[in-house]
């Protein structure tokens, strides 16, 4: 059994090294001068965007502000009104006379 083990492990040797080798000049066949050499990858600049320099910040957005409107005026409080609202009438139910005095 000594044998037949130590002939598999140097024929899973032999396996491994001419996979590798095998895989090895596929990848790189520039290495051996076979194929074309790759040419270098370049990329453009791109010329439609302006330079950050030039760059103007947008206005800040609108804040909303005071409203021009104006509350009513109250109503006039006039002197000679008796009753309790202040509509204007001078009619008050408990003057009999009308001498402006209950």
């Amino acid at each position: 059994m000594r044998p037949r083990s130590a002939l598999l492990a140097v024929l899973a040797t032999v396996v491994a090294v001419t996979v590798v080798v095998l895989g090895w000049t596929a990848l790189r066949p520039a290495a051996t001068g076979v194929g074309e050499v790759p040419a270098p990858i370049s990329v453009p600049v791109p010329t439609a965007v302006p330079p950050p320099s030039s760059a103007v910040p947008s206005p800040p957005a609108p804040q909303p502000g005071p409203t021009d409107v104006v509350p009513p005026a109250p109503p006039e409080d006039d002197d000679d009104d008796d009753d309790s609202d202040d509509d204007g009438d001078t009619d008050d139910p408990d003057d009999v006379d009308d001498d402006g005095e209950d």
